[in-house]
């Protein structure tokens, strides 16, 4: 019998619910498990676990019914063969040690196309494995390993990319590609991915893979005319975009786009600092900004188009850092706020309007922390001092 304890019901009827996870895993990767060295053929429980650590048991992953079905008829194959020589058995597990290298990635656990659970992640990860989300999917690999740093890029087609660990956002470990972006530093000393203006030939920008920062990314470059942001920068996992176009020069008309989503960015402080922000610019569909807490500099020595307007979406319940946010502006007097954007008790706006004009007219620094005069100003309720 199969050295397998509890996996059997009464009378030794195969129970496929309790099966070890990662049998379904090689089910799925490799078929039909009848196939030479894929049945498990071992006659104690100690060689089944052995086998089993070998397979990385335990490991979650998603089943189905025809996988069910492979899976009892390999159990039937193997309950009713036997192995007469104890080499034969050492070679199964050669076998199955060089198929599950083949199928996975040498350690590479993939979550069957779908991104895993937050308790799948931290199970995985308490493990010493890192969490990679590319395109979708979840890996887990062991980051401190070359070799398998270097299968990953392999198997995911990027084998031209390079690694590098954010010192911003949640410090993640990226993939980027070389003839879009460099390593450089920040404003502030700390090592980031910038936009490689040297060596980009055109085309639409891909965020470095697993990113969760764009922290300096565009700061102090002029953007090429035609430059756009398209499917392949989906900021979605985004959660830090401090320094992002400071001292930028961007494009008339240009627009973040449709897969700009900044649904869970925390940090845009800085953002747009010192930015020469176009005629026609938009925010694009996606950009939010309810977890937003600091907006700190976001604007601030700015050149912003007389058409500017902040989108609806511009939400700043969650803000607690606002000071300096629109310091040395030229506000047009049609600037659109939006309903939402509005000051909660507590936070900083520490000289917000600080030496900030309204159209020809500078708003008194004694109102430079009066949201509601500046609002006041531009609805036309009172006339600019």
């Amino acid at each position: 019998m199969l050295g397998l304890g509890d996996n059997f019901t009464n009378g030794g009827k195969w129970d496929y619910r309790t099966l070890p996870n990662k049998l379904y895993e090689l089910v799925k990767n490799l078929g039909d498990m009848k196939q030479a060295g894929t049945g498990y053929y071992t006659d104690t429980e100690s060689e089944m676990l052995t086998v089993l650590a070998y397979l990385n048991y335990g490991e979650e992953t998603n089943i189905t019914e025809s996988m069910k079905e492979q899976i009892d008829l390999a159990v039937k194959v193997a309950e009713d063969t036997r192995l007469e020589k104890r080499e034969e058995n050492d070679r199964l597990v050669t076998s199955i040690m060089s198929m599950f290298k083949l199928s996975t990635g040498g350690g590479t656990n993939r979550f069957a196309g779908t991104k895993a659970s937050e308790e799948d992640i931290k199970r995985q990860t308490s493990m010493g494995k890192t969490h990679i989300s590319f395109e979708g999917a979840s890996y887990f690999i062991y980051i401190e390993d070359e070799g398998e740093r270097e299968e990953f890029k392999k198997q995911r087609g990027v084998s031209h990319f390079e690694w590098f660990q954010e010192k911003t956002g949640n410090k993640n470990w990226v993939l980027y590609n070389p003839m879009q972006f460099k390593q450089d530093l920040s404003h502030s000393g700390k090592k980031i991915l910038k936009f490689n203006t040297k060596d980009y030939k055109g085309g639409k920008i891909e965020l470095p893979i697993n990113a969760s920062s764009c922290c300096g990314m565009f700061s102090w470059i002029t953007l090429p005319d035609g430059f756009s942001l398209g499917k392949m920068f989906d900021t979605r996992e985004i959660v830090d975009m401090t320094l992002m176009f400071a001292g930028s020069v961007i494009p008339k008309d240009f627009s973040l786009g449709e897969y700009f989503d900044t649904s869970n960015v925390e940090s845009m402080s800085y953002m747009f600092y010192q930015c020469m922000i176009p005629y026609g610019f938009s925010f694009g569909e996606k950009f939010k900004t309810e977890k937003v807490t600091n907006m700190e500099y976001m604007f601030s020595e700015a050149k912003l188009p007389k058409d500017m307007r902040l989108p609806d979406t511009f939400v700043t319940k969650n803000v607690k850092d606002m000071k300096y946010m629109f310091f040395e502006c030229n506000i047009n007097d049609k600037f659109y706020f939006g309903p939402n954007f509005k000051i909660q008790e507590g936070t900083d706006i520490t000289k917000m309007f600080y030496d900030c004009y309204i159209g020809e007219n500078k708003i008194k620094n004694w109102y430079a922390e009066d949201f509601t005069h500046v609002r006041a100003i531009l609805d036309g309720s009172i006339r600019p001092d």
